[in-house]
Parts: structure tokens; C-alpha cells; sequence
């Protein structure tokens, strides 16, 4: 929150936020229920990217689903990317994030490493290093950028130490190669890949379904494409808001063209003024709109300088350029021009009305007029006249042309005057914006006479100011203003010289030393110089691109690649680059003081705000179609928002797993998942972050209601989670409650429980290092602590704990993800498995994994089902892999074979310089999704699980052959299962057909066969093309494949054993797909079992309907009168019902095993309800959730119980 001194201090209260008003520092004004205080001043483009809010809470909230941009919604929030530094405050060169033993990334500079360059003195034309992280260092909080006079006046100013270190900078995520392909047609390709209207653009059709596409520009940025690649000669790269730019038949124009304005310029005008001056426009019109904008008469002034101050050094140029300057100083009333109005009183003998007209008097500020003391009111800025006192009831203020006004026979001055509220109630005033060339005017009151006196309109003597807004960028020279710069050895030259390069017209001899000065000639008539803008003397070329904030709603939503010389047509696709929002209101605004506002029922179709408390109860229309009659299903609560939201009730009962995108397309899918007019998110989606929390503990629901369990992704993640295997895990259970806290309950037989070696037989929440608590960005308003890592402190400023969003457990370890991107692990570490950098075995209590400091982690994964050396895989907001722990066979995609301690993060160019879209492992292989549904994998590869043709393992990402998600409609859903050699990958393609390559011994491809594939290969056997989901998982060695089809019904493939399992009344193998019996509209299937085949089958459908079958170790069945192979509820070997307690439906389940190598053994097995009850059955070590319970090697008797939790 913004300091307020408590003394007289007087607040320029600007009342509600608006759009159009350029705010100054120390600005109040009212928004979201809150008051906010401006602590940087910006110039109003008319749209809301400036509102106010804070990092954490944001304005419109961004919901990015994953770091595919399809699913982006509302605004981007402008990231605070920092350096990592060490506990001295020093720049880490070198860090484990890369692995202890790796050199550090290669730098796209030459070749050469960040480690092998001299950082802070190299300023050489080759010279400027950066690593991913470090992006910063090209803007630095933008004050680079945004012609703050003290930091950064712009590009080719290389005389100053500040510019030699940064200008030569530029995040390496938005650095992009450019070279030309010529055959079999001439294209520019950036990272090396071709402008194409499929590749990166995948749709699955129908409602639910869209684009994605890898080709994306973000309001903020800069981004840099490379042109030294010597194919690029005579290609000189554009970039238009026209396809194809000046080659269209409609040419449009070259975004490399001066910007109208706004600007701001230091230096002396040809009348002699000098200072800082802004907003100039090139244009009359252009300053024109800003002046009616800011309250004035749509009047500018045309301004010229004799000379302009650019540069550190106050270097000053000669500039004939001539700007436009509106005629309206400043639209704002600031607090030196906010006014209190009283009315005195008593005939104030001072007055010059005294005994004449009224009695009462205004008195403003404290003073009432004298007759030599007027108001002064300067042309161009505005002033206001609160009239909020009590004692300007019946007194309303006004000016005119003509003493006393109305009552010296003259009329109402309107022009620039606005009247807000009644005259003695709060918020009142009457403001006047004093336009150029205003007569002088008297203020008078409307209702009585000589009440005023006259004030005297001033012409400024400058119109310098003492400041520039942060947003509005300097004037660098003509032709260099552009959204598009061209750079040759690092210095800004003009679109035309850049063009002159590529031309390579210039004789390129180069020994002469006058070679790189202009052309000249001397005096025995030779000629010198000329070759500055020579092909070979300028190896460094690249293009700039800036996307201004506003740059969407305010100009384009795309921009198109396009090559200046004039013959070079269609270089590129027509699809162009996307532009996205993006808000930076967190830079502009403090808090000040947070108020809470009562919006009473909460309704789906309300945008509601932080700190707004809303009554909620779940409801569902009644089914007999009695119109706008609605049940309850949940107690009737109390929540407050912590952020933008709309469409996203608070939290009741449990969020379910997301489905297939096929489950949304117009078919006669029964149980077709249909998105309400009021969801922001495609109806697949089945979760979604909580945007409330309970209010003053005023909800009669069990606060920790189950929301989330382990192994399913994070919550509101935009894919099927890539496994349906259970976890191999012994006597642990864990989830996430409505309240993002997360829980645990153990018995500590393993030593890898997550609270050390202690009984647990109620949920514990789960415990967290408190010193990496007091770290976490979350812990302040903003978001972000500016010092972290460093060996100093900020003020912290609560908000919130991080909410966890997934758990990844496995048999000997566990992972927990928080929303602000930390990850943390517990459990065995032997091989370095937890990615704390060390290999010390066992590890009691969480810890946080190392070298992710500065990344956020959307995503983590790892093998649900082996037992020891593990790997992990996490994925960043960016769309890179991290990697760590055991690496025998090249899992973690390094190259080699030794383990990693800590995160490595894998090359994007590994993956073709894709982004990457979601991760899965099994317990020795590793895959990766890419942003246009290409799969790469490495690691083992013993059955060609890997899908390259070969059965050779990978120590480096590999695309998988076969596969064309082009021609098939993207992917739907992608299941990878297996431990070790037993390996398989299927796809259900957007066309409704399966996809497999690995192993398929038990007929689990469902192509009628047992034969294995080394590359992805289409199922052609019904119900091939009918399918919409898919589940496939492996148990104990076994494999086995769920289908659901269009209609509803449910196909097993693969192992049913002795028991069953498949549902299908068949034991042994179903090698075509074969109808599960009973099971229709299947929502979630597992398989628990790891001795012999004694395997148990789960299922739930749409409706909340159960089955169960199989082999009934500790009463696994959840039906009492069952046993194993139970035919009593059909008299056949079908599914039957669980038995569960009335009144709530079966929302979701979370199966385990854990046999171990007996069949006394049963793995533990929960569900929850529609109310977020959570119930418990199967074997009962301590599990079950109350003291009462013994807790031997004993069952609950095929009967679920309600769990506990501590308080």
C-alpha cells in the first residue's frame, strides 16, 4: 500500500477510474471497492491496460490455462522478469538450473557462451550475452524504453558506459533467426519454421474446439529477428498490419513508418521556450483528439526546435521537424487545482460585495475575494470546485463572461465546464477546463447574487513540463519512431538505409579507412567513404518490433511478415502474427485502502471484483421443467473475491478432471459436455481456480471439502491428463480442499511419508518450510519480492499463502505445485530424484526444488507407478522442459547418462524451437507436447515406445514418425503408459481414431493384433472414428485401453485376467474392442492391482452411477455381499453397483495399490461426493480417518467411510 502522511495533507481525489483521464503522481481514485494512489504517472490511451490493481489480484485476471495462447483469456499482466543473483546480491554466471556439470546456455550471439564473455564491460559491435531470465536487462522496468532522461534516450548513442552494457541485449525467448528457403518457393522461415495456415494451427472442431498457433506477439515486448544469416541477402524484412505489406493489392504500409505520437522531446523551441515537452504529435489531427480527449476544443499548436537534448551526456541535434502540441496543458484537475468551496456567512466586510447582493460569500480554499486578489485560471488546465461542505446547500457555483452573472443580466459559461452532484452533498463540484484564448470570467452562484467576484485567465509563459509520463516514449529522429527499428552493428539506422544493405550495391572493398564514413569527396576530387551500409561491413542485421500497450484495441490484432524489396512478394503466410492484450496497471497504482462491497446473490453473468462478498448456495434447475425453479444442492455461504472473476462460482464440492475436447463437438454424443453462455473457458475444461474463499468462516459446508486429488494434473489444466494408471503407493493419501490447502493422512512404514515417521490417522495439512513461505512472491501485493534471492529483505505485505494446484505423487515420492508457480517435494532421493542438489537419500518434510526461483512451473510430472530411480519433468509458463533425477537411459533429454541433482532445462531447440504444451513421463521414458501436436520423446526405448522406427533409446528429444496432426485434426487426447521396456503411447486423434506405437502383447492397441509398432500407427477397427474418450493404463505389467464412444457406450481392449476386469464379461485378452457391460457415458476408470492378476476394475459415469469388479483382497468391492468374481447382482461377470450412502452423488474417485508382492495386501481407494465429502475404503492402515478404527491389516467390510481432518 501506498505511505500516506497523517497531517494536513489535501488528496487529489479524482473520484471512480476512467479510461480516458491521464493521471499525475499521488492521484486518488476509487476502483474495485478500493482507493488507489498513483506512483507513476501515464499518459491515458482510452482503454483500461492501465487500470488499477495489484500483481497478485490483477485487473481482468488473466486466466492463461497453459502457455498455449489459444487458451488465453482477458489480459496478459506485464511481466518483472529479474536476475537470478547470489546471497551477495552478484549475478549467477553458472548455476545448477543447468545442471552442475553443464556449461551454461548458448547464447544466440555468435556462438558464443554467457560464461565466456566479459558481461559488464563488453561493449563491443559482437558484444551482449543474455540468458533467458535475464530479460530485464534489455528494459529494465521499461524505464529503457520509455525515455526516462536519467536511464535511456535511445538506440546508436554509444558513448556512455549504461548504453555500451545494454543496448546490445534482448531476452533470448523473443529472439528469433530469420533465413530464406528458395526452394521450391522463396520463404522467410523464423527458427525454422515456415509461415503455414496449418502448422501451429490446430482445430478440433466444434463447440469446445480452436486455434492454437505458436505465431503470437504480447503488448510490452520487444522482439528481435536475426538477419545475419547470409541467406537473407537482398530480403530485407517488414512487418505490416496488411498481409503481406506493400505487395498487397490493397498495399499497405511499413509499421517502420513514424508513429503519429504521442512524444515527448527535451530541448529549446524556436520562440525560446525549453524544457520537457509532450504529448507532440506529427499531425494536427493527431494532437487535436488528444486536446478534445483532455477536456479542450480539439485545438493544437504547431511547435518547432532550434535544438533537442538526446542523450546521458545532453548531447544536443538539429531537428526540423514540426510537431503539433495540444492546446489543453492538463485534462486533470490535480491537487493543486482542487478548490474547497464554503459559503460564509455574516457579510464578510473584506469583500468586494460587502453590504451588496447576498450576505454569504464564497470562500475558497479559506479566503474569500478581496479587490485586489483574483483567481488566476491558466489557460490549458483544469480546475475544480469541490462543493462537497455542507454549507454550499442551495448555492451552486458557475461562471460567466459578465459580473455576477445571470444577476448582471449576462449568461451561463458552459464552454469546458462540468457540474457533477448537488451543492452540499458529498461529491459535488463543478469543473472547468480553461481553454486557449479564454475571456476573463466571474464566478457567481446561480441562486443569489454578488456571492462570487472575477478571476483572470493566464496565458502560460511555457509550456515545458517537468516530467514525462513513463508511457510515452522520446522522439529519436525522423524515421526512427516506427513499431518496427532496423539495426545494423547495433546502431538504429532508417528502413531505407537498412534496405540499402541488402541491395549490396556498395563496393565492398572495405581496406580504405575512410570506408565507413559517408561518401565525400576530397579535395584532388576523389572519392571516399560510402560504405557504411555495406553487406559485409554490417554482419550484425536485425529487426525490432515493438507492440505498444493499447496496440490491439487501438490499431491491430494481427501483424504480417512481409519483405521490402519490391520484386519479393508472398515471403510469408498471410496468417500473420496475433497480438495480445496485455495490462500494466500494477506500475501506475498503489492500494491505499481495501473496502468490502455486499453484491448480494451471486449470478454466473456478474463481473465481480476483489474484496466483493456475495451470498452463494449450488442450485440446479428442477426436472420437471417448472421454468425458473431452482433446488439447492449445498448450504447457503458467505464468500469474498480475491480477484476479477466471472463465470467461476466459489468452490462447492470437488472439481473434476478435464475430458476430451471430442465431448463437446456437435454429435449425438449422449452426455455431450455443453459451455454455458457465462463460461470463459471451453466446457472440456472441468475445473477451474477458486476465486473466493469463505467469508468470516460463515459457510456451513466442512471447510476442508475435498477439491482435488493426486495424479490428474493441475487444476483447470486445458488437457486430459496424460495417464489413467494408479498410483503404486503405499499407505498415503493426499488431496487439495476447496481452499487450495493440501492434506495428508500416512502410515510412516516407508520412511518417505510427508511428515516424517509418525502415525497420521487424521488429515494433517500438509507442512511447509517456513523460511521458503517467507519468500514466496505471493506474500506481497504485488506479487513479486523485488530481493529475492538476495541477502536483504523487503516490507512483506500479506495477501496470501500460495494455493496448491497439483500433487504428483509417486510410490516414493510426492510433489506439490503451488499457483504461484513453487514446487515442492518429499520422499527418496538417492539418485537426486527430489531436485534439492543434493543426493542424501531420504528426505522427511517438503522441500523446494532448487533453480526454479525464477520460473514459473505450470506443470509437473512423474511416474505414478515405479519404485525407485525416478525422473521428474516440469514445465514453465514459457513453454520449456526442466528436467532431473535418475538417468540411466537418457530420460532426462541431456545427451548423456548421469544423473542431475537439480533441474536442467532442455534446449528448446531440441524440440525445434517449439513451445511446449504439456509433459508426461513413465519410470524411464520422458514425452513432450508441442504447441502444434507434434510428440517428441527420449529415454528408453527397448519396445519403441518412442515412436521413431527404431528400438534404439534417445538421450535427446525425438519427434515421433507416423504421426501428420495436420492431416488428423490435432490431438484429443494423448494416454502414455509403461515401466521400464513395457512401454506404449495412444493418441485419439480429432477425428475420433486411435493412434499407438510401443508395446501391445495383450492387444491393449486395439487393432485386433499383439504386434508391436515403432512409430505411431491409426487404428482403423471399429469403433474407429466414433470415438470421443480415451483412458488407457498400465497395472503390474498388464495393459489395458477404455473408448466411450458418440453414443455413449464404453469399449474395453487389452487384459481382462481371471477377474474380469474389463467389464466385458470375457477373461484373458480383448484384442479388438469388445463393449463394457452396464457401463454407459464413462467419465473415470482405474485399475488397481500389482500381485499376479489379481486386478481391481473402478468406473463412474456422467450420471454419478458406480461399478465395480474384480478380485476382492480386503474387501476391495465396494458392496458388502460381494466377493471376488461376484455374479449376485445379474447372475453374470458384469460390473456391478457400489454401495455408498444416500443423498449425494459420485463425483470423482482416486484409486491406489499396493499389493506388494502379496495377495493379503489391497491398495486404499477414496471418493468424493457432490458436496466435497471425501470417503475412504480398502485396506485400513490407519487410513481410514478416525482413532477408532483399528488399524491393523484390516478392511472396512466393503462399505465407504466419511474421513476426518485436524482442525
Amino acid at each position: 500500500m501506498a505511505k500516506i502522511n497523517l497531517g494536513r495533507v489535501k488528496f487529489s481525489y479524482q473520484g471512480d477510474w476512467n479510461n480516458d483521464t491521464t493521471y499525475r503522481k499521488d492521484d486518488v481514485c476509487w476502483f474495485d471497492n478500493t482507493l488507489w494512489i498513483c506512483t507513476n504517472p501515464y499518459l491515458s490511451n482510452g482503454y483500461d491496460n492501465y487500470a488499477p490493481g495489484d500483481k497478485g489480484t490483477g485487473y481482468f485476471w488473466t486466466r492463461t490455462y497453459s502457455n498455449d495462447p489459444n487458451f488465453r483469456r482477458g489480459y496478459h499482466v506485464l511481466d518483472d522478469d529479474f536476475q537470478r543473483s547470489n546471497e551477495t546480491g552478484n549475478p549467477i554466471l553458472n548455476t545448477s538450473r543447468y545442471g552442475s556439470d553443464e556449461n551454461t546456455q548458448e547464447s544466440t550471439r555468435n556462438g558464443q557462451k554467457f560464461g565466456q564473455a566479459n558481461w559488464f564491460s563488453n561493449n563491443s559491435a559482437n558484444g551482449g550475452y543474455l540468458l533467458d531470465y535475464q530479460s530485464h536487462l534489455l528494459d529494465d522496468q521499461e524505464d529503457y524504453a520509455m525515455g526516462d532522461k536519467g536511464d535511456f534516450f535511445g538506440y546508436g548513442e554509444l558513448n556512455t558506459n549504461k548504453i555500451s552494457i545494454f543496448q546490445n541485449y534482448v531476452p533470448v525467448e523473443n529472439n528469433f533467426r530469420v533465413d530464406v528457403l528458395t526452394s521450391p518457393s522463396t520463404k522467410f522461415r523464423f527458427d525454422n519454421r515456415l509461415g503455414s495456415v496449418d502448422l501451429g494451427r490446430e482445430n478440433f472442431g466444434g463447440e469446445g474446439g480452436g486455434f492454437r498457433h505458436f505465431t503470437h506477439f504480447k503488448e510490452g515486448y520487444k522482439y528481435r529477428f536475426d538477419q545475419r544469416d547470409e541467406s537473407n541477402k537482398t530480403f530485407p524484412l517488414g512487418f505490416s498490419k496488411t498481409a503481406d505489406g506493400i505487395h498487397n493489392a490493397s498495399p499497405g504500409t511499413s509499421l517502420a513508418a513514424d508513429l503519429d505520437g504521442p512524444y515527448f522531446v527535451i530541448g529549446e523551441t524556436s520562440t525560446g521556450d525549453s524544457g520537457n515537452f509532450y504529448p507532440l504529435y506529427l499531425s494536427a489531427a493527431g494532437a487535436n483528439a488528444e486536446d478534445t480527449r483532455m477536456g479542450g476544443a480539439g485545438a493544437s499548436t504547431s511547435i518547432t526546435f532550434s535544438e533537442i537534448i538526446r542523450g546521458p551526456n545532453n548531447e544536443t541535434v538539429n531537428d526540423s521537424t514540426t510537431f503539433y502540441l495540444p492546446d489543453t496543458i492538463d485534462g486533470t484537475a490535480v491537487d493543486e487545482r482542487i478548490l474547497e468551496v464554503e459559503v460564509v456567512s455574516g457579510n464578510p466586510t473584506n469583500h468586494p460585495y460587502y453590504n451588496t447582493g447576498s450576505t454569504n460569500k464564497y470562500s475558497i480554499n479559506g479566503s474569500t475575494a478581496t479587490a485586489d486578489v483574483a483567481l488566476n485560471l491558466t489557460e490549458g488546465k483544469t480546475y475544480r470546485f469541490e462543493q462537497s461542505d455542507s454549507s454550499n446547500t442551495g448555492h451552486p457555483l458557475r461562471f460567466s463572461t459578465t459580473e455576477d452573472g445571470t444577476h448582471g443580466s449576462g449568461s451561463e459559461y458552459t464552454t469546458g465546464v462540468k457540474v457533477v452532484g448537488t451543492p452540499g452533498k458529498k461529491g459535488a463540484y463543478t469543473e472547468i477546463t480553461v481553454r486557449k484564448g479564454a475571456p476573463k470570467l466571474y464566478y457567481y452562484c446561480t441562486a443569489h447574487s454578488k456571492m462570487g467576484y472575477s478571476s483572470e485567465t493566464i496565458t502560460p509563459s511555457s509550456r515545458a513540463r517537468a516530467f514525462a509520463p513513463s508511457n510515452t516514449p522520446m522522439w529519436r529522429g525522423a524515421n526512427k519512431n516506427g513499431l518496427v527499428r532496423y539495426f545494423l552493428n547495433n546502431k538504429q539506422v532508417t528502413e531505407t538505409q537498412y534496405k540499402e544493405t541488402f541491395t549490396d550495391t556498395i563496393q565492398n572493398d572495405g581496406s580504405l579507412y575512410t570506408g565507413d564514413m559517408p561518401a565525400y569527396t576530397t579535395e584532388n576530387g576523389l572519392t571516399r567513404g560510402g560504405q557504411q551500409y555495406s553487406w559485409k561491413k554490417n554482419q550484425d542485421r536485425h529487426v525490432e518490433v515493438y507492440i505498444p500497450i493499447g496496440f490491439f484495441k487501438m490499431q491491430s490484432q494481427t501483424i504480417y511478415p512481409f519483405c521490402l524489396a519490391a520484386s519479393k512478394t508472398d515471403m510469408y503466410s498471410d496468417l500473420g502474427w496475433n497480438v495480445e492484450e496485455t495490462w500494466r496497471g500494477y506500475k501506475h497504482w498503489d492500494r491505499l485502502q481495501t473496502g468490502i462491497k455486499f453484491r448480494g446473490e451471486y449470478d454466473v453473468n456478474t463481473h465481480y471484483k476483489y474484496n466483493d462478498i456475495v451470498v452463494f448456495s449450488k442450485k440446479k434447475r428442477r426436472p420437471d421443467g417448472s421454468g425458473s425453479e431452482f433446488q439447492p444442492l449445498s448450504p447457503t455461504g458467505i464468500y469474498r473475491c480475491l480477484r476479477d472473476s466471472l463465470g467461476r462460482p466459489p468452490h462447492y464440492g470437488p472439481q473434476e478432471p478435464t475430458r476430451s475436447p471430442l465431448m463437446t463437438k456437435s454429435t449425438t454424443t449422449s452426455g455431450k459436455l455443453i459451455k454455458e453462455q457465462y463460461q470463459e473457458y471451453p466446457a472440456h475444461i472441468q475445473s477451474y481456480w477458486n476465486d473466493w474463499e469463505d467469508f468470516g468462516g460463515q459457510v456451513n459446508q466442512i471447510r476442508e471439502a475435498n477439491a482435488w486429488y493426486p495424479n490428474r494434473g493441475p487444476i483447470h489444466w486445458p488437457y486430459k491428463h496424460s495417464t489413467a494408471t494408479v498410483s503404486h503407493i503405499d499407505s498415503q493419501y493426499r488431496h487439495i480442499d476447496k481452499n487450495g490447502v493440501a492434506w495428508g493422512i500416512n502410515f510412516p512404514r516407508t520412511g518417505f511419508q510427508s511428515y516424517g515417521s509418525f502415525y497420521a490417522s487424521f488429515y494433517h495439512e500438509i507442512n511447509f518450510i517456513w523460511r521458503d513461505w517467507w519468500r514466496s512472491e505471493d506474500l506481497n501485493y504485488t506479487g513479486y519480492n523485488e530481493n529475492r534471492g538476495r541477502n536483504r529483505s523487503t516490507v512483506r505485505k500479506p495477501l496470501h499463502t500460495p494455493r496448491c494446484i497439483q500433487i504428483a505423487e509417486g510410490r516414493n515420492r510426492s510433489y506439490w505445485l503451488m499457483d504461484n508457480g513453487e514446487l515442492y517435494v518429499n520422499g527418496e532421493n538417492s539418485n537426486g530424484e527430489m531436485g534439492i542438489g543434493n543426493e542424501q537419500g531420504d528426505r522427511h518434510g517438503t522441500f523446494r526444488v532448487h533453480g526454479l526461483e525464477d520460473v514459473k512451473i505450470i506443470k509437473v510430472a512423474n511416474d505414478p507407478w515405479s519404485d525407485t530411480t525416478n525422473h521428474t519433468l516440469a514445465l514453465d509458463d514459457k513453454g520449456t522442459v526442466w528436467s532431473w533425477g535418475y538417468n540411466d537411459q537418457g530420460q532426462l533429454g541431456d545427451g548423456r547418462t548421469q544423473n542431475k541433482n537439480a533441474p536442467y532445462r532442455i534446449p528448446n531447440k531440441y524440440f525445434d524451437n517449439e513451445k511446449i504444451i504439456d509433459i508426461c513421463t513413465t519410470s524411464r521414458s520422458s514425452y513432450a507436447r508441442t504447441a502444434s501436436d507434434e510428440i517428441y520423446g527420449w529415454g528408453n526405448n527397448g519396445i519403441g515406445q518412442l515412436g521413431d522406427t527404431t528400438t534404439t533409446d534417445k538421450y535427446r528429444p525425438t519427434k515421433m514418425q507416423g504421426w501428420d496432426p495436420v492431416a488428423n485434426n490435432g490431438i484429443a487426447v494423448w494416454q502414455i503408459q509403461g515401466s521400464g521396456d513395457d512401454g506404449w503411447v495412444t493418441l485419439l486423434d480429432g477425428n475420433g481414431y486411435i493412434w499407438n506405437c510401443g508395446e501391445n502383447n495383450y492387444g491393449n492397441f486395439g487393432d485386433g493384433t499383439t504386434t508391436n509398432n515403432t512409430q505411431l500407427t491409426k487404428t482403423e477397427v471399429a469403433p474407429g472414428g466414433d470415438i470421443v474418450d480415451l483412458w488407457s493404463m498400465y497395472w503390474n505389467g498388464y495393459k489395458v485401453a477404455f473408448y466411450r464412444t458418440k453414443d455413449g457406450t464404453t469399449y474395453h481392449a487389452g487384459f481382462s485376467g481371471s477377474y474380469y476386469t474389463g467389464g466385458t464379461g470375457n477373461t484373458g485378452n480383448d484384442t479388438s474392442p469388445v463393449v463394457v457391460q452396464k457401463v454407459t457415458n464413462l467419465k473415470e476408470v482405474h485399475i488397481s492391482g500389482d500381485y499376479s492378476d489379481q486386478g481391481k476394475s473402478f468406473w463412474i459415469t456422467d450420471s454419478g452411477e458406480s461399478f465395480c469388479y474384480g478380485y476382492d483382497s480386503r474387501n476391495s468391492m465396494l458392496q458388502p455381499q460381494a466377493g471376488t468374481n461376484w455374479t449376485g447382482e445379474d447372475g453374470n461377470y458384469h460390473p456391478f453397483h457400489w454401495v455408498t450412502p444416500a443423498g449425494a452423488r459420485v463425483k470423482t474417485m482416486h484409486i491406489t495399490t499396493d499389493d506388494q508382492g502379496s495377495a493379503e495386501y489391497a491398495g486404499g481407494y477414496r471418493y468424493t461426493d457432490e458436496h466435497g465429502k471425501m470417503f475412504y475404503w480398502g485396506r485400513n492402515y490407519w487410513m481410514s480417518g478416525h482413532n477408532w478404527w483399528t488399524h491393523g491389516w484390516t478392511s472396512t467390510n466393503g462399505q465407504a467411510y466419511n474421513q476426518g481432518h485436524g482442525r
